[in-house]
């Protein structure tokens, strides 16, 4: 599982907050990508094609219960437990939340937690626009107040110990996947070969 921290707010830091406010730009998706590739006169539907069809010869004999493209490529241990939610009503997040949600009130900011949408006038995450001071401003007070309350670092922690007790519990599960994706990878350099 990965830990960006868009999991957790908008923006964590005074650099990014100073240059971008609430603007920060979005990594390209495949969308772009394969617009891009489109651009340069790319067939991207052959690519795709050849991918599936690959794909396909791969997993082809295979005994693969926990895996593979009816699975979503998520181990079902993993896809059932909806972690941000989880993390969102652990008592330290509500406490460090809370804590953050009244520094930015005594800054004139009323949000309830630091993934609450933001307030009208901020453009959307990720968009073109220049950000005004008045984002700026807010912006920069936003990471002071996640810093004076730690709620990034409770957010962090919490949702990784969650994880590692997710890892423990399922344990069995987890090595069944291991030996799935090694008889994949096996099959597929037997293949390329």
């Amino acid at each position: 599982m990965t830990l960006t921290f868009r999991r957790y707010a908008a923006v964590i830091d005074v650099g990014t907050a100073k240059k971008f406010g609430y603007h920060v730009p979005e990594d390209p998706g495949f969308d772009e990508v394969i617009a891009q590739q489109e651009s340069w006169g790319s067939d991207v539907s052959v690519v795709d094609d050849c991918g599936r069809r690959a794909q396909a010869e791969i997993l082809r004999g295979l005994d693969l219960k926990h895996i593979g493209p009816q699975n979503s490529w998520v181990a079902s241990p993993v896809r059932e437990l909806n972690l941000q939610r989880v993390t969102s009503r652990d008592p330290k997040v509500v406490a460090a939340q809370a804590e953050w949600s009244k520094c930015m009130a005594e800054g004139g900011y009323h949000m309830a937690t630091t993934l609450s949408d933001l307030p009208q006038g901020a453009a959307p995450l990720g968009s073109d626009t220049k950000p005004s001071r008045s984002e700026i401003e807010m912006a920069l007070h936003d990471v002071a107040c996640q810093r004076r309350s730690g709620v990034i670092s409770v957010l962090y922690e919490t949702e990784l110990a969650y994880q590692e007790e997710q890892i423990r519990a399922n344990q069995e599960v987890f090595s069944e996947i291991l030996k799935e994706n090694q008889k994949v990878l096996e099959k597929a350099v037997r293949l390329a070969r």
